[in-house]
């Protein structure tokens, strides 16, 4: 009888003994894994952070209500985070929102924000929307206001059963300024070509008038029969001359005012001789 007591005992001891020995076996596997899964998670945690401190734009988690749960706002900007929670257009410093008493949602403008109408149609919708262009508003830290344009996308989707929604902000205001200077030099440079053009046409004129005199006169000069006739003629031929020197000169400064180099020089002006040069010019067209 005692023999069979110790027997049970035994193969109960060693039941026990080997039930605990599987059971901490099974316990070192558990954390084993839950080790490896808080590595895992912590890695993916730090990418996320590296992600968030350097991408080039403002990331916002928010739940349905605009209650921004998480966002690199401050890493990006270098301001502290407060304690009071903040919705959308009050992390952003929208102008509205902060004239508000209730903050973002509650101004009178709110309603017709394109920012706001496309976040609530995607929460209403429980969809995502990309490449929203808005411009905001922007109160800036020594209370002026600037103009900031935005390129908005929202991706939705439930977080433990609670709908929340990751919200990108692109600034591109400094690529709208410089694709206005662009627009603004190529019809500068539009401009300038049409008016080159027609300064080359009218030059195509203006230089056969001093050619058509010089030959002229060349011409006459043969013929003359006194000094003094030949004198004059050759004065006109001169005359022309530098005339004709004058315009290639001025097709030469085309190039000066293109390149915004051209110097003007003022000086006085005997206009009976610019009057008697011109009548002298043409007058041998009307012969």
């Amino acid at each position: 009888m005692l023999i069979a007591l110790l027997s049970t005992l035994i193969v109960l001891c060693a039941v026990l003994l080997i039930s605990f020995l599987l059971e901490r076996r099974k316990c070192l596997r558990m954390q084993q894994r839950l080790f490896r899964e808080s590595r895992k998670l912590e890695r993916t945690s730090h990418i996320a952070g590296a992600i968030l401190k350097n991408v080039h734009a403002f990331i916002l988690l928010i739940d349905n209500d605009f209650k921004v749960l998480k966002t690199n706002y401050y890493q990006k900007t270098g301001t502290r985070k407060g304690t009071e929670e903040k919705r959308v257009g009050d992390l952003l410093q929208c102008r509205n929102a902060l004239a508000a008493e209730g903050g973002c949602g509650t101004h009178s403008f709110c309603g017709s924000c394109p920012i706001r109408t496309a976040i609530r149609q995607a929460f209403e919708q429980r969809r995502n929307f990309t490449d929203l262009e808005a411009t905001l508003s922007i109160v800036t830290s020594d209370n002026t206001t600037v103009e900031c344009d935005a390129v908005i996308s929202g991706s939705y989707f439930l977080l433990n059963e609670e709908e929340n929604m990751v919200i990108t902000v692109h600034d591109v205001t400094r690529r709208k300024q410089a694709e206005k200077e662009l627009r603004l030099a190529k019809e500068k440079a539009e401009k300038a070509d049409i008016s080159k053009s027609a300064f080359l046409a009218n030059m195509s004129h203006e230089i056969r008038t001093p050619l058509n005199a010089i030959t002229g006169f060349a011409e006459v000069l043969g013929s003359a029969t006194t000094e003094e006739e030949k004198a004059q003629y050759q004065e006109i031929i001169k005359m022309n001359a530098d005339l004709l020197m004058q315009l290639v000169n001025d097709i030469l400064d085309m190039s000066k005012i293109e390149a915004g180099t051209l110097e003007f020089v003022q000086t006085t002006v005997d206009c009976q001789s610019v009057t008697f040069r011109f009548t002298t010019t043409f007058s041998n067209e009307s012969r």
